[in-house]
């Protein structure tokens, strides 16, 4: 009963936790999603480039609309594609053109039948991924696939490629039609040391923009502009703080412990962590990762039955220090000059000391409270807290299985953590 009880919590926690999870993953279209106005320029229809701030989003998908605001002004003008030839800020270029691809459906996770494909002619914004006098181009379309393009003298053209599936001997397979090795070779061809690279290229941005670097590098030229590839950021630092633990046991035949109340202990807590910032999405997702130090000792006593003399007086010392590797996912969002944040994930810990004992004073004997305790100690947490330059603060919850190795006796941990941290 105890331990259907125990998974039952364990449950209710992990609901929770995937109700936070779709809250934060809601956050960035929510109020959360502040204007993040950064320096860059447009390019007119009539060739004029005007400087100015643009409402960067670090864009997943190429963007359908831009928000500018020129320099001084605080109007945004809002420019869809065809409106203006293109933009850029920071790393980021995109320009503006009609596009002619052909595009699949997955309505499953199976490949489309070739004759599922249809030719489509969008105006968007394409990122520019090579400039010069050999350019490469990418979109992802609407229906999330990677569609890249090469310079031509009417416009951005389409390098081929589709996956469909086709019947062959009675059974279906799946074909791919690389028709765009075809087209860079020629379109490379003053560059033939780069033929062995060309056979090997998959439709992907990583190899694709490799093969322009070595045609560039073979002709010892510079391309004008490359995109530059983002890396995750990886930030480090010391913890230091204050855990309140709580612990509360509940089984049949252990008296002296379910019925106890044993009050809060506080107790240190430090350690380090390391925080791996993906690169998209504005650096607001992140796994975040630390080895903690924590410890508690806390203290009952009261009179239960004995099975004896009928009752007596037990006081029973319970204290437990642990190593523990916290694993979490991050959210993290502007708020002025500060970024806050939210996450969640689950704790790891091993125990490293340990006071456990059960004085018994009617008869004056003095034994362990538990025989048998659990050194590996499983659990979830979740928190929020803020940063302001290399300093965090945060405040954290954490549900652990405690240390009672016996399945009739659960020992639920709760702690309570308020953490302080500062970054390298």
């Amino acid at each position: 009963m105890n331990t259907s009880k125990h998974r039952q919590n364990q449950t209710t926690f992990i609901r929770t936790l995937a109700l936070i999870a779709f809250f934060i993953s809601a956050l960035p279209e929510s109020g959360f999603c502040q204007e993040n106005f950064q320096p860059g320029y447009i390019t007119t229809l009539t060739g004029d480039t005007l400087h100015g701030m643009i409402d960067y989003r670090d864009w997943e998908k190429n963007p359908v609309e831009i928000h500018f605001r020129e320099q001084n002004e605080s109007r945004v003008i809002l420019y869809a594609p065809g409106k203006i030839r293109g933009f850029g800020l920071g790393t980021v270029r995109y320009e503006s053109a009609t596009v002619k691809f052909e595009q699949g459906k997955d309505k499953t996770a199976d490949y489309p039948l070739i004759t599922d494909y249809r030719e489509v002619t969008p105006t968007v914004f394409l990122q520019v991924l090579v400039d010069g006098p050999k350019k490469l181009y990418h979109l992802l379309d609407e229906d999330g696939h990677d569609q890249f393009f090469i310079g031509g003298e009417n416009g951005p053209v389409w390098l081929m490629m589709k996956k469909y599936l086709k019947t062959v001997n009675g059974e279906r397979v799946l074909v791919a039609s690389k028709n765009y090795i075809g087209q860079l070779t020629l379109y490379l061809q003053d560059s033939p040391g780069i033929t062995k690279k060309l056979n090997a290229a998959a439709y992907q941005e990583k190899s694709l923009t490799g093969i322009f670097r070595a045609y560039y590098g073979e002709k010892n030229v510079t391309e004008d502009y490359r995109v530059k590839t983002k890396k995750a950021g990886v930030h480090f630092g010391p913890l230091l703080g204050l855990t309140l633990t709580k612990i509360k046991f509940s089984g049949s035949g252990w008296e002296y412990l379910s019925s106890a109340d044993f009050p809060l202990s506080p107790g240190p807590s430090l350690g380090c962590f390391l925080n791996a910032v993906f690169p998209k999405n504005l650096g607001r997702w992140s796994s975040y990762n630390e080895l903690l130090f924590t410890t508690f000792t806390t203290k009952s006593t009261g009179t239960y039955r004995d099975g004896y003399i009928g009752t007596a007086t037990y006081s029973t010392t319970l204290g437990f220090s642990y190593l523990k590797l916290v694993n979490m996912i991050r959210f993290s969002s502007p708020v002025g000059k500060e970024f806050i944040f939210i996450n969640a994930g689950i704790t790891n810990g091993i125990m490293i000391a340990q006071k456990n004992s059960l004085e018994k004073s009617s008869i004056h004997t003095s034994n362990k409270a538990l025989d048998d305790v659990r050194r590996y100690e499983f659990g979830f947490t979740g928190g929020v807290g803020f940063t302001l330059h290399r300093f965090s603060v945060e405040a954290r919850y954490e549900r652990s299985n405690g240390m009672s190795a016996y399945t009739s006796l659960s020992s639920p941990t709760h702690r309570f953590y308020l953490l302080f941290g500062f970054r390298f």
